[in-house]
């Protein structure tokens, strides 16, 4: 009964929207990024797929305050045949399902130059997205890459991670739709608790946003929301400087002359 169940509620779902963009094939999904700079996101898909709605989103902040980003995965999770072979990160039960799509996307960022990754999900995904993070030291990952961040959208902890490897210090941001009827919000608050007994940090566990699981992420709230956070945990880089000018009086320009912090309007030529 409680697999049906969970079954009526995925297919609720996909009539919702949340099915697999046909802009969004699975080769082109899993291809890796080359970034130079250092930066990854990997974004985790919820049941049934990548969504047309968080795809959607993902362009958005290549265009706005991430389109520092140098590295952007979206691995694909493997087919689960109760519902129709399509993509899960977890089975009815709960349980994970044996991949390695996520740890291959790391890698990838990496041998591509990343060091610093933020790894996010909704629903499944954010399950997922928080599995990795508590596994971090056991997935197998070069010792130069560095867990930024994990955002957890509409998700939970799951029952089969074990306590072993901890990746101590990572920020943590939860988002959860307030009447959200597939993961009841109380699953939320029990995954907070825990990982803060676990010693991970919490910058502040975003307020509850209004409306249900499906439609979380059509509110321009968490979208933004989820873009100022990951672009506090990823930040561009410093540009380079050349070496500092020196004004006639032999001190160092900007320090209170005519012109300071605006290139020298005003002052004198």
């Amino acid at each position: 009964l409680k697999r049906r169940r969970q079954q009526a509620q995925l297919a609720a779902l996909e009539r919702r929207g949340l099915v697999p963009s046909p802009l969004v094939s699975p080769a082109e999904a899993s291809a890796p990024s080359a970034p130079a700079g250092g930066t990854a996101l990997v974004w985790l898909h919820g049941a049934f797929g990548p969504s047309k709605v968080w795809s959607g989103a993902q362009a958005a902040w290549r265009r706005g305050r991430l389109s520092h980003v140098d590295g952007w995965q979206a691995p694909i999770g493997p087919a689960l045949r109760a519902a129709q072979d399509q993509p899960h990160w977890f089975d009815g039960s709960g349980d994970a399902l044996e991949e390695h799509a996520v740890a291959g996307a790391l890698r990838a960022c990496a041998a591509a130059g990343a060091r610093r990754v933020v790894v996010a999900g909704v629903s499944q995904g954010g399950a997922k997205a928080l599995q990795v993070a508590l596994q971090w030291h056991s997935l197998g990952l070069p010792a130069g890459l560095r867990l930024a961040g994990v955002v957890s959208v509409s998700g939970w902890l799951p029952a089969s991670v074990r306590e072993r490897d901890i990746a101590h210090g990572a920020p943590v941001l939860l988002v959860h739709a307030a009447a959200d009827e597939v993961v009841a919000v109380q699953r939320m608050r029990r995954a907070r608790d825990e990982l803060q007994a676990r010693a991970f940090e919490f910058d502040g566990v975003a307020p509850k946003f209004g409306g249900v699981h499906s439609g979380v992420g059509f509110d321009a709230r968490v979208r933004g929301c989820i873009e100022a956070w990951v672009a506090e945990r990823l930040p561009p880089a410093a540009p380079l400087q050349g070496p500092r000018k020196r004004s006639r009086g032999g001190d160092d320009e900007g320090g209170g002359g005519v012109g300071a912090g605006g290139g020298g309007g005003g002052g004198r030529r």
